[in-house]
């Protein structure tokens, strides 16, 4: 009785190891990890008659149309080339319409600007885009990267290298 109850007990244990270790599809790691980012947004007045490029593309962004979002952060971006939250916020509206290259190209401007706040966002998202063009080894070494830093990041990215191995 006693074997079979170790026995038993060793069988569990071995199924729970190995189905928690299971790797996941590019998609899988995706649904699980992936969350639009949530901007700050500043409130302003009612009373301005006339609304704003950022403002409208914002308003688009937050009711999740990702597509006249992405075209007003375009606007926005040719204008002021340094403006580093639109430049991520149009990312992530070309990521949530599959847009995937153009989503990168936008990611790696925030990054190569290295002069600001959004870059652990803009490593983040790059690296998932890496994962939805199945450009493995890129998003790898991106996660490797997210890994060692102190960023917000950095668990979920050493979760998902555990879960692609």
């Amino acid at each position: 009785m006693k074997y079979a109850a170790v026995i038993a007990g060793i069988v569990v244990i071995g199924s729970i190891a190995l189905f928690s270790s299971k790797n996941l599809t590019n998609e899988e790691i995706i649904d699980q990890y992936y969350k639009a980012y949530e901007p700050i947004t500043n409130q302003r007045s009612l009373m301005t008659e006339s609304i704003s490029d950022l403002d409208l593309a914002m308003e688009y962004y937050n009711a999740h149309d990702y597509r006249n979002a992405a075209f007003l952060f375009s606007k926005v971006v040719s204008n002021n080339p340094k403006d580093m939250q639109s430049t991520l916020l149009k990312g992530i509206s070309n990521f949530e319409n599959k847009e995937y290259p153009k989503a990168e190209q936008s990611f790696g401007n925030v990054i190569d600007d290295n002069n600001n706040l959004y870059i652990d966002q803009a490593e983040w998202y790059l690296a998932l885009c890496y994962l939805n063009t199945n450009e493995i080894i890129k998003a790898k070494q991106l996660f490797e990267a997210i890994k060692k830093e102190e960023g917000i990041y950095k668990n979920d990215a050493r979760k998902i290298l555990r879960k692609m191995k």
